[in-house]
């Protein structure tokens, strides 16, 4: 349960390709696609600037299934979440094919790791994410730290890790480990989602 939680499942949000020298440069939020026979291409959003001669790409899954690994159609294996070999979904990219980007060919990827959604990481992320909006800087300035879900949670997994959330031990860790996770990191990844939500729609009229 532990690695579940710190190393996520199966679903995947980012990936850092390998690349043979970029011949243009690439800009965030430009769309990336590769072509699959038979089928739709994959497509995912460049997430940070890459130049010209650069051979590394930073891109995040767009696709509504959050991209999977087993019960695709693709021939490839990939290592998973904690170094298990998995069959790769086919909304997966691969190193079969070229990326194609504003109708530049970029080239085969040389290697993809890729980066597994994890519940650690709604809380460890959350200060760089979230500091500026109302809900998240209540919770943070009352604990006193940014990642406190994830400070709590490692010291009811081990007294000697993370903050005390209580002055004493109850004897319900597991139970109060699954709340935390839902009502504080979850929870606040949510609320964070529709603020943004509500901001965005604001900006638009």
């Amino acid at each position: 349960a532990k690695m579940i939680y710190e190393q996520g499942g199966h679903a995947v949000v980012r990936a850092e390709l390998t690349m043979p020298a970029l011949p243009a440069n690439v800009n965030s939020g430009d769309v990336v696609s590769q072509s699959r026979e038979g089928d739709w291409p994959r497509t995912v959003v460049v997430a940070t600037d890459a130049l010209q001669g650069s051979t590394t790409l930073d891109v995040r899954y767009i696709s509504l299934w959050r991209p999977c690994f087993g019960g695709g159609s693709s021939k490839d294996g990939v290592t998973g979440a904690y170094g298990e070999e998995l069959p790769l979904s086919a909304h997966c990219l691969d190193t079969n094919t070229p990326l194609l980007v504003n109708e530049i060919q970029l080239g085969r990827p040389v290697a993809i790791q890729h980066d597994f959604l994890s519940l650690a990481g709604f809380s460890l992320q959350s200060a760089s994410r979230m500091a500026g909006t109302p809900e998240y800087d209540i919770r943070r300035n009352f604990y006193n730290m940014g990642d406190y879900a994830h400070q709590f949670i490692l010291n009811m997994w081990d007294a000697d890790d993370g903050t005390p959330m209580f002055s004493e031990s109850f004897g319900w860790e597991y139970d109060i480990i699954q709340k935390t996770v839902l009502f504080m990191s979850v929870w606040m990844e949510v609320v964070h989602e529709m603020e943004q939500a509500v901001g965005m729609c604001g900006a638009v009229q």
